[in-house]
């Protein structure tokens, strides 16, 4: 297989801008196809495409860095359901057979675009918070490349062994593509960075992601249709991977997407705001998804995240909408938003229980097996008063005194819990832990002895 290394095309590890070179040595390699190498050393660059047929691959040492600059970043010609002109440090539209390894790592320069030195409290009083707490707010920025490396609409894509840090919005960003597979890779988002997802799959199927290490802001890995609302994402398999995020350890779903046969296996998922999130409304759906052999410990944060330290929380409520989306979806919903989901073999220490809250029924046939939640205390608990958060759902509601709920369902039908077990380790004295159950049929406990 041909090789182009990025200094035969005048990239050089300096601190110079290295764009124009290594996009020479990317198109060389697309004409033919092969392998662009990039050696030990730091190469500062802007916005490159990728082309198909091609395997980016980073030595030991090799770091490709992002620009600290948004006049180094070109949009491209795919306005983003979300966030509308994107731009990226790497895009690919229409391409195959790419891909990305080596033991070297892409740093997306994140910190550039933010300021650390005053958290956004939103109306908040400052001097009532603890520094800790302050740590927790997300923080300042004016603006920031948002979909760092995005593809859209391709085929056969792999991403295998290499590390990515510091991105300041959406990381690894796949848009109605098609056999994708993900694995190896080590992630490090900012904790205190909105919105930079490790990895976001729109509208996707056939996609393994396995054995990924990846600490992140927002969701460390979401399926969702944010893209195409009416292209439905499935036949996504999520396994042995480590997970930790200041938003949800792994998201299914979002507003109308349309999701599909989704599995998540014998993963990790620690000091996360939420373990596992699955929420849909209108026209959208959750269905046929298989969670086992998960080990979740949740943390809630103080400001600007979803959640408050649940373990499991599943919504079929009206959303609470943040953006103004261009492309159509479905308003009118189907009899159910969320169905047949199955939960196995889960050890949970959590600041919350589980949460399923639905209307008007929509929420339909979730069971749980083997399930082990163990209650602990949360810094936070004061700080939120009593209220439970349903975001990105519009509903509010407040636990009375001296009670917490390990599960909390709402409209909710055919729920079966089975081979379960509650422990509690909060120090609040006279503390009941109990079940709460609102508008919902057919539900089934049955408890592992002793409880």
């Amino acid at each position: 297989m041909k090789r182009y290394n990025i200094e035969e095309f005048g990239a050089r590890a300096d601190g110079s801008l290295c764009t124009e070179a290594i996009q020479q040595a990317i198109n060389a390699c697309g004409e033919t196809g092969g392998i662009v190498e990039i050696g030990a050393g730091t190469y500062l660059t802007g916005t490159l495409q990728l082309r198909s047929h091609i395997t980016l691959h980073l030595a030991q040492n090799a770091v490709l860095l992002g620009s600290g600059s948004m006049a180094d970043y070109k949009s491209f010609d795919h306005i983003q359901n979300e966030w509308g002109e994107i731009f990226s440090l790497f895009y690919a539209k229409d391409c195959e057979d790419i891909v990305i390894e080596g033991d070297g790592k892409i740093d997306f320069n994140g910190d550039a675009f933010f300021d650390y030195t005053t958290p956004r409290v939103e109306g908040l009083d400052l001097e009532s918070l603890t520094e800790a707490q302050k740590n927790q707010f997300v923080v300042n920025f004016d603006e920031r490349p948002n979909q760092l490396m995005f593809f859209r609409k391709c085929r056969n894509v792999r991403i295998r062994d290499t590390a990515f840090y510091n991105a300041p919005c959406w990381g690894i960003v796949f848009s109605a593509c098609d056999e994708v597979k993900i694995t190896g890779i080590t992630i490090r988002f900012g904790q205190r960075i909105p919105n930079n997802d490790g990895i976001h799959l729109c509208s996707c199927q056939d996609v393994i992601v396995t054995g990924c290490d990846i600490v992140a802001g927002d969701d460390c890995i979401a399926v969702s249709g944010i893209d195409d609302w009416l292209r439905e994402s499935r036949r996504i398999i999520v396994s042995d991977c480590i997970l930790s995020s200041s938003s949800a350890g792994v998201r299914i779903g979002y507003f109308c997407s349309k999701v599909n046969d989704v599995q998540v296996h014998n993963c990790t998922i620690y000091r996360s705001n939420r373990g596992i999130c699955m929420t849909a409304c209108k026209g959208g759906y959750v269905k046929n998804v298989v969670l086992s052999g998960l080990i979740i410990d949740t943390m809630s944060r103080a400001g600007g995240w979803w959640g408050i330290g649940e373990a499991i929380y599943i919504s079929a409520l009206d959303h609470e909408l943040h953006h103004n989306y261009r492309d159509p979806y479905d308003t009118v919903p189907g009899k159910y938003n969320i169905e047949n989901i199955t939960v196995r073999d889960v050890t949970a220490s959590c600041e919350n229980g589980i949460v399923l809250a639905g209307e008007h029924g929509n929420i339909h046939d979730v069971r749980f097996y083997n399930l082990r939640l163990r209650f602990i205390d949360a810094p936070n608990r004061k700080f939120f008063g009593g209220r439970m958060d349903f975001l990105p759902g519009k509903m509010e509601k407040m636990v009375p005194e001296g009670r917490l709920y390990w599960i909390y369902a709402r409209e909710a039908c055919c729920v079966k819990v089975q081979d379960y077990s509650i422990e509690n380790e909060i120090t609040q004295e006279n503390l009941m832990i109990e079940p709460c159950l609102e508008n919902c049929e057919k539900v089934f406990f049955e408890p592992a002895w002793p409880v």
